[in-house]
C-alpha cells in the first residue's frame, strides 16, 4: 500500500484577498525589494460544474435524483485561502440523494467568491465517522491552470493510495471530516486542491498531480436542522493605537487610540478586529466597513497574521493586502528577527495587549505585486483588550484616568522593558496616552 505522508507536509501557500472597491493610493516611501507571492485569479465556468471522472470509483452524481432538505450553512477556507473571499458560514442549499442516505448535494459554496450561486460540492457522509468529498470540480476556473478540482484527503487516501478508512483515521486523525449532531466538521487540511490542467510552465509553479492544502482554518458544513454553535464569542471593546497600514497609505503616523471591538475563537488562541480601520476610512471618506483583520495568536511570543484583504485598491496596484513580517518569513522559509515579532501579553490589570513593533507588517499589492513596510512608526501600534475568560475589571466596561493608571515601557521595537536603564529612550504608555521619552 501507498503512503502519501508528503501530503500533510505540503509548503503553505499565500492565500488570495477578496476583491476591493475603496480606491485609494499607496505612499511609495517604503516599498521593499523582495520575493514575490503568487496570487490566484479566477472565473466561473458553469459547464466545468459536472465533476469529472478523474478517479476511477468516482460517482456519476448528475445520474442520481436529488430531494431537496432545505438550507443550511458552509464555510471552509481552502477556496478562500487560494482565491479569497469569507470564511464566514454562507447559506446554502442542501439535498439528499434518493439512493443513499447521507450523500448531500451542497448548493451555493463558495458563490461570493466566483459571483455564482450554482457552484456545487458532493458531500458523502453515509458514514458519519469518515466523511468523503470525492474528487470533483468546483466550478472555478483559474486563469493561468485551468479547472480547479477539490476532493478530502479521505477520499484521495482511499481512492489514490488504497487506504482503508482505519488506516487513515490512524495515520491522519486531525484531517478527518466527521458527521455530529447535523454538522460536519472539515478540520484544517482535510479538503485539498488539484489543477490537473496545470501547464508544465505554469507561472505558479504548479505540478498537474499534486494536492494543494490553502486551508488556513476549520470548515464545516451545517445540514439543515443542525445544531451550530458559533465558534466566535461576544464581541468586546479594545483600544486600538494603530500603525499596522495608516502610514503607508497616507505618509503620516497614526498613533491616536480609537475603539474597536474584538472577538475571540470559543476553542483556540485565534482574534479578530471588527472594522479595525475604521478612522482612518472615515478620514479617506470611505463608508464602508474595513475587512476583519485575523490574528493568530497560538504563539504568543510570536503572533501571526495572514495575508488578508484591507478592503483598498487601485487599477495599478491592485488589491492592498496586510500580513505580518512572522506569516511572510513563514510563507517564504526566512529568518525573523526577535524585534519583529508580534507577542500577545496578558497584563496584570486584567487586560490583554496584542504589540505591533516598528517594520513587522507589510502592505502587499497584489497586481504590482509589491510590498510596503506597514508599521512604519518607531512607535508599536497596539491592541488592548479585557482578557478574555477573566471578570476582573479591564477596559471593556472601567475607564481608567490616564494619571491613575500603571505606566509601561517598551523599547523601540515594541518590547516590553521592565527597569528602564537612565538615558534610554522609551516609549510610555499610560492608560490611553503613548509617548517617547528619555528615562531621567
Amino acid at each position: 500500500m501507498k503512503k502519501f505522508y508528503s501530503l500533510s507536509l505540503l509548503a503553505l501557500a499565500a492565500a488570495s484577498l477578496n476583491a476591493a472597491t475603496n480606491t485609494v493610493s499607496l505612499n511609495p516611501k517604503a516599498e521593499i525589494s523582495r520575493q514575490s507571492i503568487n496570487q490566484r485569479t479566477a472565473t466561473f465556468s458553469a459547464q466545468s460544474i459536472a465533476p469529472a471522472k478523474a478517479a476511477s470509483r468516482a460517482t456519476d452524481f448528475n445520474s442520481l435524483t436529488w430531494k431537496a432538505l432545505g438550507e443550511g450553512k458552509y464555510s471552509a477556507s481552502v477556496i478562500p485561502g487560494c482565491y479569497g473571499g469569507s470564511t464566514e458560514p454562507q447559506s446554502v442549499q442542501v439535498f439528499e440523494a434518493e439512493s443513499k442516505a447521507g450523500l448531500y448535494k451542497v448548493v451555493g459554496v463558495w458563490a461570493d467568491i466566483v459571483g455564482s450561486s450554482a457552484a456545487v460540492l458532493y458531500v458523502d457522509a453515509s458514514d458519519p465517522e469518515f466523511v468523503l468529498v470525492e474528487k470533483q470540480s468546483t466550478g472555478i476556473e483559474d486563469t493561468v491552470d485551468g479547472i480547479t478540482y477539490i476532493a478530502s484527503l479521505s477520499a484521495i487516501a482511499v481512492d489514490e493510495f488504497d487506504y482503508t478508512k482505519a488506516e487513515f483515521i490512524t495515520d491522519f486523525p486531525d484531517q478527518n471530516a466527521t458527521l455530529t449532531n447535523g454538522v460536519i466538521a472539515f478540520p484544517k487540511g482535510s479538503l485539498m486542491l488539484q489543477w490537473p490542467e496545470a501547464p508544465e510552465d505554469s507561472s505558479y509553479g504548479t505540478d498537474a498531480t499534486e494536492w494543494y492544502n490553502y486551508a488556513k482554518t476549520d470548515g464545516m458544513l451545517v445540514l439543515p436542522g443542525g445544531e451550530y454553535v458559533d465558534p466566535w464569542g461576544e464581541a468586546v471593546d479594545a483600544t486600538f493605537v494603530e500603525d499596522i497600514i495608516t502610514s503607508t497609505l497616507t505618509g503620516a503616523e497614526n498613533l491616536t487610540p480609537y475603539t474597536v471591538q474584538v472577538q475571540k475563537s470559543a476553542d483556540k488562541e485565534l482574534y479578530r478586529v471588527l472594522d479595525p480601520w475604521k478612522q482612518l476610512y472615515a478620514a479617506a471618506g470611505i463608508t464602508s466597513q474595513s475587512p476583519t483583520l485575523e490574528i493568530d495568536a497560538t504563539d504568543p511570543t510570536n503572533v501571526i497574521i495572514e495575508l488578508q484583504s484591507t478592503g483598498l485598491s487601485n487599477s495599478t496596484d491592485g488589491t492592498y493586502g496586510v500580513m505580518s513580517e512572522s506569516y511572510y518569513c513563514e510563507v517564504t522559509g526566512d529568518a525573523l528577527a526577535d524585534e519583529l515579532k508580534i507577542t500577545l501579553t496578558n497584563n496584570a490589570d486584567g487586560t490583554t495587549t496584542i504589540t505591533v513593533p516598528h517594520y513587522s507588517t507589510t502592505v502587499y499589492t497584489t497586481t504590482s505585486q509589491k510590498f510596503y513596510y506597514g508599521s512604519m512608526s518607531e512607535t508599536p501600534s497596539t491592541l488592548t483588550f479585557k482578557t478574555f475568560g477573566n471578570n476582573e475589571a479591564g477596559i471593556a466596561n472601567v475607564s481608567v484616568a490616564a494619571n491613575d493608571a500603571p505606566v509601561e515601557y517598551f523599547n523601540l521595537q515594541g518590547v516590553r522593558v521592565n527597569n528602564p536603564a537612565a538615558g534610554q529612550l522609551v516609549i510610555k504608555r499610560q492608560g490611553s496616552e503613548v509617548t517617547k521619552t528619555i528615562i531621567r
